[in-house]
């Protein structure tokens, strides 16, 4: 059992940490490009932003990143005014968006990592990565937004060869999921769902940097085996889980298996031993016949008028009777060897 388990834990460690890297990767690359616009925009008034540079910018990290979609820049309102696409900035105001808001309130400029939600200009689902943008009086003046296409991040999930009964998933800071297999879209439920009540997702968020694997126990009542990688600082928290049913499927053959020859071995042996104890039984019968019959014999010989003795092989007396000990002169049981 405890072989099986630790498969079971590197079948989904290994996958767990390599979405873990490639999803932080994506993270890193996202901060840069935020923390560039962040430098060129600092301080300067915004009718004398530095667009083209910026654009250059910004252009050049969208295309050296095929998992970022876009990059643009929205004002204090939500409103776009700097777009990474040569065709101009995007249109649709954030004003309405969640991190929009968290960012325009935030006490700092942190990285913050979206839920899943509708890109306002195409409408898919995408993952947003911002910084607020502040003046030189720390006001706030916008947010910069990477916009992550969560369809190249769903590839690199479902190309993973994982068994049946296996899911894993990628949770923002706030315990959304954001992408899954099997996939997740916008409306599901678990998009939703907060799972920072989990236990599960605090023990992966709060716990050590390079991960931890443990047994839960869903809402559902589903026991699932969970690597999860993760930290406080983490952009994404991945959990790769497996339902257990599935996991010890293997094992419980092995283990029925062995059971089953056990068994088989035991029940032959408890045959054998029936056996030895009916043989047992049988030939105490038998001594005990030979030995009423013997007493019987002994009886009826001591009755006898006639002296009678019986001799061994060695031609000694096992036994004489009264008349024979009174014939030879012998108390009783003397003649006896």
């Amino acid at each position: 059992y405890q072989s099986n388990v630790a498969t079971i834990r590197n079948r989904l460690e290994i996958p767990a940490h390599a979405m873990s890297h490639s999803t932080s990767a994506i993270a890193r690359n996202a901060d840069a490009a935020l923390r560039n616009i962040q430098t060129g925009l600092q301080g300067t008034p915004q009718d004398t932003f530095t667009r083209e540079a910026l654009r250059q910018i910004m252009a050049y990290r969208d295309n050296t990143s095929v998992a970022i979609d876009r990059i643009a820049v929205f004002d204090q309102n939500g409103t776009p005014f700097l777009n990474s696409t040569p065709d101009g900035p995007a249109i649709g105001s954030i004003a309405n968006y969640d991190f929009f808001l968290r960012q325009a309130d935030a006490a700092t400029d942190d990285m913050l990592i979206s839920d899943l939600v509708a890109d306002p200009v195409s409408g898919k689902p995408e993952v947003i990565a911002s910084r607020r943008l502040v003046d030189a009086s720390g006001n706030f003046r916008g947010v910069a937004a990477v916009f992550i296409d969560t369809g190249y991040l769903q590839q690199i999930f479902n190309s993973l060869q994982m068994p049946p009964g296996t899911s894993i998933t990628a949770y923002n800071q706030d315990g959304h999921v954001v992408v899954r297999t099997p996939p997740v879209y916008l409306g599901d439920a678990e998009v939703t769902t907060d799972f920072t009540k989990r236990r599960f997702f605090s023990t992966f968020r709060d716990g050590p940097v390079n991960g931890s694997f443990a047994r839960f126990v869903t809402r559902n009542g589903v026991e699932r085996f969970v690597a999860g990688v993760g930290s406080k600082d983490a952009p994404f928290i991945v959990a790769a889980g497996w339902d257990t049913e599935s996991a010890l499927a293997g094992w419980r053959r092995e283990a029925l298996a062995i059971g089953g020859a056990t068994l088989a071995g035991l029940m032959a042996a408890l045959g054998l031993l029936a056996y030895l104890r009916h043989q047992i039984r049988r030939n105490d019968h038998l001594l005990s016949k030979v030995s009423e019959a013997e007493i019987r014999q002994r009886q009826l010989m001591a009755v006898l008028p006639d002296a009678v003795a019986i001799i061994n092989d060695s031609l000694q007396i096992e036994f004489a009777n009264p008349t024979a000990e009174r014939l030879h002169g012998y108390a009783s049981g003397e003649m006896n060897g």
